[in-house]
């Protein structure tokens, strides 16, 4: 009787044209933590796919299990779905995802705490280091832990909480009973320093998906949304225009006891127009980047006269879009071309794009001339031949702000961003392997972006290990070159730098240098001024405050060193 009622209720309203709040308790959700909701929230979405723009969908106090992924695809513009103080979100595989978000403008996700069940943290108290790539620790449970198609790795933290920078994140190889309570882990990179013991061995598991995955959608706003343990990504994002994250948190529930919050990144965006807006937000315990924003590099998989079929990650070209060709070995561009026509296309039966320039491409090579049977998406190791790479310089995320956050205790970077027109404000970034800031593109991975019209203005960065600001040109060798000065127009004023330079483990060039504060490196036109550089780490190399390399029209001035 009831679903008959709520189906009449969807109808009436549909057709009257009115806004529609539904509860998904009413579509039969238990929330007692052990009863499988997904089927009622499926009816509760679908119920709200259905409705008008700007209906509502409420989830009440509660923990609901959801066996799988929840699909919220091709919802109402302005639809809205929110929960109370408690309500939480349980996932029960990371491999098939939690939240799926598709083809949605303006959708609201607020009040939600999300995580997946499966424990994918564990940590306990280092007891000895029998070799360079071994330890014993004492870990309860450790021998039960692990889930088929995921790596397990390894981090360290001090007794106090925090993650030593000092030792890199690894491999675990093998897990072996080593007495009473005890077990002996083998991971690949090796530890030098028996200062290990003591510490605190942090395992987890990488390679899940997204807590919250959203794909081809604009203008949302995520608000006091607490994600505890995110798979690979708290939020993934492809192709998402002005999104909004505000007072959002991603940090563990048990920092003492499982302080790792994400096998990989916070949010990580590719392919936006449209940056987002990142405010009053709380990110720690990352294993990788708290935010990763950028585009990526294509291969030119052939060309004819001023048609290219394009294969990569990025498939969102549009007439009037500028696009520029790059060559790797120099970190340059060398050509720049307008898109007059797009059309999806295949490649060798992968996903591609036919696109029309302005003027033919003056690309030297092109996967089918190097006879390749796949385009490249990373460049490790890379030997021979390249074909030509292009990059959309409109898919780079313009506009960014990010303003008022906490960004901490993890691995990598705070901020990874190839963005244009950008404000990072009001920040606090701590405890950080560094940069705290990193804006670059780097052939590596392929990501890359426009970084230019970037202010970096009021900000706190504290015991960051490795230059805390750092502009610069990655090549795909994994080090910083001279390259093309495409870094421009930057400004970095009135920031506060503090007990920075702590030793760190190196792991590549992508990771700036010991006691060096700012970085500039292949930069056009910046200004230095006005930033407060105080007491560095006792430990910290001696390191002029500012360095400058490869760069022209750069201004430092009044910048007061404790």
């Amino acid at each position: 009787m009831k679903k008959i009622l709520v189906s009449a209720l969807i109808s009436l309203f549909a057709a009257a044209g009115i806004a529609t709040e539904f509860n998904v308790r009413n579509f039969g959700a238990a929330g007692d933590g052990k009863t499988d909701d997904l089927e009622a929230f499926r009816k509760a979405a679908g119920a709200l796919r259905k409705a008008e723009p700007g209906s509502t969908l409420t989830i009440p106090k509660g923990r609901y299990r959801l066996s799988r992924a929840l699909a919220l695809d091709h919802l109402p513009p302005g639809s809205v779905i929110i929960g109370e103080t408690g309500t939480e979100l349980w996932f029960d595989d990371l491999l098939r995802g939690g939240i799926e978000i598709a083809e949605t403008r303006k959708l609201t996700l607020k009040n939600l705490q999300i995580g997946f069940s499966p424990v994918s943290c564990l940590s306990g108290k280092v007891t000895a280091r029998p070799d360079r790539k071994s330890l014993v620790v004492a870990i309860p449970g450790l021998d039960r832990f692990g889930q088929p198609g995921l790596r397990t790795m390894l981090h360290i933290f001090t007794p106090e909480g925090k993650m030593d920078h000092r030792f890199h994140r690894t491999d675990v190889c093998k897990v072996e009973p080593a007495g009473e309570g005890l077990f002996r882990i083998t991971f690949d990179h090796p530890i030098n320093d028996d200062a290990v013991a003591g510490q605190t061995a942090v395992l987890f598991l990488r390679g899940g998906r997204p807590a919250v995955n959203n794909n081809r959608s604009s203008d949302g706003i995520y608000e006091n949304l607490h994600v505890v343990n995110g798979g690979d990504l708290a939020f993934g994002l492809r192709y998402c225009d002005g999104m909004t994250f505000r007072n959002c948190r991603i940090g563990s529930l048990d920092p003492a006891a499982r302080p790792i919050s994400t096998g990989a990144d916070g949010i990580h965006s590719k392919h936006a127009r449209r940056g987002p807006v990142i405010e009053n937000c709380d990110f720690s315990g990352m294993s990788d980047d708290d935010v990763n924003l950028s585009t990526t590099f294509q291969n030119v998989a052939s060309t004819d006269g001023n048609t290219a079929l394009l294969v990569g990650d990025n498939r969102d070209y549009r007439p009037g879009d500028r696009v520029a060709l790059y060559d790797p070995e120099t970190s340059s561009t060398t050509q720049h071309l307008t898109v007059a026509a797009a059309e999806p296309a295949k490649w060798r039966n992968r996903d591609a794009v036919k696109v029309t320039f302005d003027q033919p491409l003056n690309a030297a090579e092109t996967l089918d001339s190097l006879k390749l049977e796949n385009p490249y998406a990373l460049l490790f190791g890379h030997k021979g031949k390249l074909p030509a790479l292009v990059f959309n310089r409109e898919t780079v995320h313009a506009g960014t702000v990010i303003r008022n956050n906490r960004f901490g205790n993890n691995r990598a970077r705070g901020l990874l961003l190839r963005t244009p027109d950008t404000l990072i404000e009001g920040n606090t970034f701590y405890n950080l392997r560094g940069p705290a800031i990193l804006m670059a593109s780097e052939g590596m991975w392929m990501e890359c972006g426009r970084i230019e019209n970037v202010t970096i203005r009021d900000n706190r960065f504290e015991e960051i290990s490795r230059s805390p600001v750092l502009f610069s040109t990655i090549s795909y060798r994994s080090r910083r070159e001279p390259g093309e000065r495409w870094n421009r127009n930057l400004t970095v004023t009135g920031n506060t730098f503090t007990g920075c330079g702590a030793p760190a483990v190196k792991g590549g060039d992508t990771f700036g240098l010991l006691g060096n504060l700012i970085l500039l490196e292949n930069v056009s036109g910046a200004v230095v001024s006005g930033n407060t550089f105080g007491p560095r780490s006792p430990l910290a190399p001696k390191r002029d405050a500012v360095l400058v390399s490869n760069s022209e029209n750069v201004n430092v001035s009044n910048n007061p060193e404790q």
